[in-house]
């Protein structure tokens, strides 16, 4: 009868610890959560390494993840590995009223714009004196040419409208300027100034399209 009275204690007493530790578990204790949790580890652990004396979901852990995303997305600027070109400007560059031709060219723009420009500018473009193209010059509706993410799409868009086809053009920088070519034909190049979307078409082989482009933006005051 002792033995099995000390063997019922003992049992007793393992049920009673056993229910201890499951009670801490349920109530959320955290020595058994760390160590039953891999997702409650991790982020025990990453909020230990960024904010000492802070639990996970504090004022203090968010402005850490807060910070972290903000220098993610800032250095994640699309245009940063953008190729820079440095072609002989074009001289001689200037703008007549336009031809038929140069009016026929561009009217597809306005089906493709999607109704964001306000107003246009049509004029042919002529280098010493010979015609080879033609410029035309929108302006955006405000607030929207902000995002260079739209002015590169938007351009593309605006490129295919008027080489009536699906071009591929590249971005480039001239002279600072972020600028669309692409080789055609029709040779097609496009860019933003400020709030204003300029295009041009080249009807010839000569000049370079990027020396070129960088002319008609000397031509029209660096518009």
């Amino acid at each position: 009868m002792r033995g099995f009275s000390a063997r019922s204690v003992a049992l007793g007493a393992a049920l009673i610890t056993a229910s201890a530790i499951v009670g801490c578990s349920n109530s959320g204790g955290s020595g058994v959560v760390g160590a039953s949790s891999p997702t409650a580890a991790g982020e025990a652990a990453g909020t230990a390494g960024s904010s000492p004396g802070k639990t996970a979901g504090t004022p203090g852990g968010t402005a850490s993840a807060k910070a972290g995303t903000a220098r993610a997305t800032a250095g994640s600027d699309p245009r940063s590995g953008l190729p820079t070109v440095a072609p002989t400007e074009v001289t001689g560059v200037s703008l007549a009223a336009a031809s038929s031709s140069d009016l026929a060219r561009f009217a597809p723009v306005t089906k493709a714009s999607g109704g964001l420009l306000v107003s246009s500018s049509v004029k042919t473009l002529k280098v010493a004196g010979d015609d080879v193209g033609g410029v035309a010059v929108y302006r955006v509706k405000p607030g929207l040419a902000k995002s260079s993410m739209f002015q590169d799409q938007y351009v593309v868009q605006l490129i295919n409208a008027v080489a009536g086809r699906t071009a591929r053009p590249r971005f480039v920088r001239a002279d600072g300027q972020v600028v669309a070519l692409s080789s055609g034909p029709p040779a097609v190049a496009g860019w933003f100034e400020g709030n204003q979307v300029v295009l041009l078409y080249r009807q010839t082989s000569t000049p370079d399209l990027a020396a070129l482009a960088l002319g008609v933006r000397s031509a029209a005051g660096g518009r």
